[in-house]
């Protein structure tokens, strides 16, 4: 390869640093704000849910799901053993 060939991408890479480093930057900085926008939209998304279901009364601790007529699950049966 020519000498002549070479010298000219040697010599541009120090000139276009400056530009690459700035596209890099930009790059980054788009990709933080994408997951900012992200994090934002959840945590909004979730105050959202809080807002409208927090009566803003604190529960009794007696009120579990039986209290509130929800059924419990039945309890399974005994059942013997297996002998052989």
């Amino acid at each position: 390869m020519s000498p002549f060939l070479v010298l000219p991408r040697v010599l541009s890479k120090p000139l276009r640093w400056p530009i690459d480093s700035v596209r890099q930057a930009r790059h980054n900085a788009y990709a933080a704000t994408a997951a900012l926008a992200v994090r934002r939209a959840e945590r909004e998304d979730v105050d959202r849910f809080l807002r409208a279901h927090h009566t803003g009364e604190p529960r009794p601790i007696e009120a579990g799901p039986a209290a509130q007529g929800i059924p419990l699950p039945r309890q399974r049966a005994e059942r013997a053993p297996l002998t052989r």
